[in-house]
């Protein structure tokens, strides 16, 4: 049976299906998270296709929605410079996906707790050669789940031991 390793966290599961992963490229979709609509997987993919670069990846929109009913995208819609936005701000990880290589280059830091995906982003943003980005959404991001939640006292111990720390913010 090839399913009887046992992997537990989320970025253990990541770093393990990146190791598992035979395809050209990769995206990791959250538990309740999903893509906007049929075309999105087609988007990325004739994207990230398009540069020709085995270090690369291409993003869209996320379109990033509240309990409330009130939702809004990242970038937004009148992004005028995608470069200037990238030194501010990173992509929803659930809106890019990466060639398999630069992904096996760059995996997540299990001594992070909750972080780990915007220090792999920005992993990702400096270690990549070529990149596009899709003027339109390609996932829907649903507030509430783990890394929009309140840290617990313990968490915020783990992130204070690991030398990530400063890595929080850009």
């Amino acid at each position: 049976n090839a399913y009887k390793e046992k992997v537990f966290g989320i970025y253990p599961s990541m770093n393990y299906g990146i190791k598992k992963a035979a395809g050209e490229n990769i995206i990791f979709m959250n538990s309740g998270d999903e893509f906007y609509n049929k075309k999105s997987i087609s988007l990325l993919y004739e994207g990230i296709n398009s540069l020709n670069e085995i270090s690369s990846f291409c993003f869209g929109q996320a379109e990033i929605k509240t309990k409330l009913g009130i939702s809004w995208r990242i970038p937004g819609v009148n992004i005028k410079n995608i470069n200037s936005w990238l030194k501010i701000i990173q992509p929803n990880h659930q809106s890019i996906i990466v060639s398999r290589f630069l992904a096996k280059n760059n995996y997540f830091k299990e001594d992070c707790y909750i972080v780990s995906d915007k220090l792999w982003k920005k992993d990702i943003l400096n270690s990549s050669k070529a990149f596009k980005f899709i003027n339109e959404p390609v996932s829907k991001f649903y507030i509430g789940g783990v890394s929009s939640s309140k840290p617990t006292l313990k968490q915020v111990k783990i992130q204070l031991k690991n030398k990530y720390i400063s890595n929080l913010r850009k």
